[in-house]
């Protein structure tokens, strides 16, 4: 009996979903008669299919959606706005700014020290405020990190202005030739 069941096991899905020739459909019904583990197996198909109609719908598309899909497919893609100058060269001044404070830092000196203090003298503060700060506020920065990070968002500034300036209007020329 186990050797016959194994044989109409492939019929069990069709014979669940009622798209089984005739033919087909006499033969497994004949076999189910007979053969109890293949009652057993369709018992679980049948109860895998309910749970699952149960549990999802399922979704079709609108009467008109395949001619809207083709009525739209020798439609134009919206393309993306290009850049203004202005933006890019306001990209490219920062980066140049950062450049010039970093150099800027580095040629006083700032960044030979890991503590500098920072004079509060230069600052012109009312008489009222100036007896509650002292003079001179150390402060203390880890010169190396500063450099680093100000490097980093110069790069990061840098590539973005490459990218905006450069490399994207050349791969827009590319993709409308």
């Amino acid at each position: 009996m186990k050797t016959s069941s194994k044989t109409h096991h492939y019929l069990l899905p069709g014979y669940v979903d009622g798209t089984l020739s005739s033919t087909d459909k006499q033969q497994l019904e004949k076999q189910l008669e007979s053969d109890a583990l293949l009652r057993v197996a369709l018992a679980r198909l049948q109860a895998t299919d309910s749970a699952l109609r149960d549990t999802f719908t399922l979704e079709e598309p609108s009467r008109d959606f395949t001619l809207n899909v083709m009525a739209h497919l020798e439609r134009v893609p919206v393309q993306e706005p290009v850049r203004s100058v202005r933006k890019s060269v306001m990209l490219l001044v920062s980066a140049l700014l950062a450049a010039a404070g970093t150099a800027l830092l580095l040629a006083t000196g700032f960044f030979d020290t890991p503590t500098t203090t920072l004079d509060v003298n230069l600052f012109k503060l009312p008489a009222s405020a100036s007896k509650y700060v002292p003079q001179t506020i150390p402060v203390s920065i880890n010169s190396r990190m500063l450099l680093n990070s100000i490097i980093m968002i110069n790069v990061v500034v840098a590539l973005i202005v490459f990218d905006r300036t450069i490399l994207k209007p050349f791969f827009q020329k590319r993709l409308s030739q």
